[in-house]
């Protein structure tokens, strides 16, 4: 109970922070809702009343007519006060959706490869998405809550000065459907992680069999009936877990039916009762089942909208949990960046992903210094890509240090620290920005510099053919007017933007990876030449681009086990030696045929 308070209190902390006039519109729809109900009953009753009194027309039109007006001027306000409630809640939604992004932009890359922190986003971003998201709804909530709770206790006080078994009977009542709710909670709670597994399963069907790249090995490898079982299986299952949840939901939807039709009969009983003996009359009569009959409606909703906001606890826990999540990396700069990088010291380093038995770097020393251009080369899974996550704080040892020119790297501000890395990784991704933004990304423009590696990375010729020239926007699926690069011309943009950086440290993990050697090796070249006193990184398979590096770490299950030039290496003939050997061979057995 004291988590249920303590999450509802953190949301509405967040409500009244971003604007607490949301509150205010859900106070006063309740004030005018309970306003509405009670006008309605006494129009009715007052023309009852009228009636039966035997008033003129003229008089009983007047009299109805300022009723008729009150609760029209009444559902006016009630109007205005629920679009705007909604128009703010949706405002709040989207603001809630934009820190959620943030808080997601932010975290540290270590985190985003983490199960629990994956699904911990994932229900966070579910509170903040659509239209029905719990930030959107959760003020609706609320004033059901207040609204339906108010009109319990004003119409079952009023019903209590007749009998006041009335309220004996309304609390039996919320009190027994309360039990058989909580009973039914539990039973979704318990079914809901299954239910999540077989969506997910259910998902992966449709947007593989909907992915257009699968299709030639759908149709040629016949996997269409696989697929097919998979989703029968998947779907009977769905069905099973449906149905349980349909007969729990069912049940509780008898017992509150059940009880509402006693305490109704019993009212009925009772009002009847006092009819008889002139304690009321036919109009308070009418008003008397009026308000039974508000209870009896307001008990069911009221307990829907009591489990409603139960579910939302949960919701807003997982909310609260992503928005706070504890960092990895020191976001505060307690050491000032060094202006030039002498060395950076891998001392005693011990590096074990999540889940796995064996560390892959176990106590690793290693030193790089400043001017050298290292080479990593070695097998898949080696570690070469783990190694450069490593020095670019992307990853934390679990034991160990780097140091940068001496310096613990952990005493940078992360964020500070990435200033020193101009890196192209394997994976190129544009984001919806034009060529010259790409190339600037968050670094000031300076004329000169940027029109210089323009011409040094090559780039100058590609943006020269095109009608906007640098203003060409990317990724066509976002703007009709982007172009698409190819791989050659994606790979100039990408050199241009990491010499226009011009950090430190250049690291390169396979960015050539797709392209063919010769148009590898000129990349290579591009990046060399403008690779003067930085330290530079090349992660590659392809041996032939080493032979320029002045030294190369050739890892296998994440150790260095050899280290020297390429010549030093052949000469060894070791691990490289080997590698290196198997893939002249076969570039000469391909030009032989």
């Amino acid at each position: 109970m004291k988590q249920l308070f303590g999450n509802l209190h953190f949301l509405l902390l967040r409500i009244i922070r971003y604007d607490k006039r949301i509150l205010r519109y859900v106070w006063i729809e309740v004030i005018v809702s309970l306003a509405v109900a009670f006008v309605g009953l006494r129009l009715t009753q007052e023309l009852i009343n009228l009636v039966a009194q035997g008033a003129q027309p003229k008089q009983l039109l007047t009299r109805i007519s300022l009723w008729i007006v009150l609760y029209a001027l009444i559902q006016i306000v009630l109007k205005l006060a629920a679009m705007k409630s909604q128009l703010l809640s949706q405002m709040f939604r989207i603001h809630e959706l934009a820190r959620v992004t943030q808080a997601l932009q932010s975290c540290d890359y270590q985190r985003l490869e983490q199960e629990d922190y994956q699904q911990t986003k994932a229900l966070a971003f579910a509170t903040v998405q659509q239209d029905s998201s719990l930030t959107q709804i959760f003020p609706s909530n609320l004033k059901r809550f207040l609204e339906q709770l108010l009109k319990i206790a004003l119409f079952g006080a009023m019903l209590s000065a007749l009998d006041r078994r009335f309220l004996l009977f309304i609390g039996l009542l919320l009190v027994l459907v309360v039990i058989y709710r909580w009973f039914q909670h539990r039973f979704i709670e318990r079914t809901k992680a299954e239910r999540g597994r077989l969506n997910e399963q259910f998902r992966y069907i449709k947007r593989v069999t909907a992915n257009f790249r699968l299709a030639k090995d759908v149709r040629l490898f016949r996997v269409r009936p696989w697929f097919e079982t998979i989703a029968e299986d998947v779907l009977r299952n769905m069905r099973q877990i449906t149905t349980r949840r349909g007969r729990v939901v069912l049940g509780g939807q008898f017992i509150s039916a059940l009880l509402i039709l006693l305490l109704t009969f019993y009212g009925y009983i009772v009002l009847l009762k006092e009819l008889r003996t002139g304690a009321i009359n036919v109009g308070q009569l009418v008003f008397y089942i009026g308000a039974i009959t508000t209870i009896a409606v307001g008990s069911t909703d009221f307990i829907n909208v009591l489990f409603d906001l139960l579910d939302n606890s949960t919701d807003i826990m997982h909310l609260k949990t992503f928005l706070h999540y504890p960092p990895l990396f020191n976001h505060t700069a307690k050491q000032a960046l060094p202006e030039s990088i002498e060395t950076i010291e891998c001392r005693g380093v011990c590096f074990k992903y999540p889940g796995s038995e064996q560390a892959l770097f176990d106590n690793l020393n290693l030193t790089l210094n400043r001017n050298e251009k290292i080479a990593l080369v070695g097998l898949n899974g080696a570690g070469k890509t783990t190694l450069v996550k490593l020095l670019l704080n992307l990853y934390r040892p679990d034991k160990g240090q780097i140091l940068i020119n001496g310096i613990d790297n952990q005493l940078f501000s992360v964020d500070d620290y990435y200033s020193l890395f101009s890196v192209v990784f394997q994976d190129l991704h544009l984001l919806p920005m034009t060529i010259r933004e790409t190339v600037l990304q968050d670094q000031p423009y300076q004329e000169s510099r940027y029109l210089y590696v323009l011409r040094a990375s090559g780039l100058s010729d590609v943006i020269g053919e095109l009608p906007l020239s640098d203003a060409t926007p990317l990724v066509r699926e976002v703007d009709p007017d982007a172009v698409t690069l190819s791989g050659g011309q994606l790979q100039k943009l990408k050199l241009a933007q990491a010499l226009y950086k011009d950090a430190p440290v250049l690291v390169l993990d396979e960015p050539t990876a797709a392209l063919d050697p010769l148009a590898e090796s000129e990349v290579y070249r591009r990046y060399q030449a403008h690779a003067k006193d930085k330290l530079s990184i090349f992660i590659t398979h392809r041996l032939a681009t080493t032979r320029f590096c002045d030294r190369i770490l050739y890892l296998d299950a994440g150790k260095v086990v050899e280290d020297g030039t390429h010549e030093q290496l052949m000469q060894r003939k070791g691990l490289y030696q080997q590698m290196y050997d198997k893939q002249a061979y076969y570039y000469q057995k391909g030009e032989r045929r």
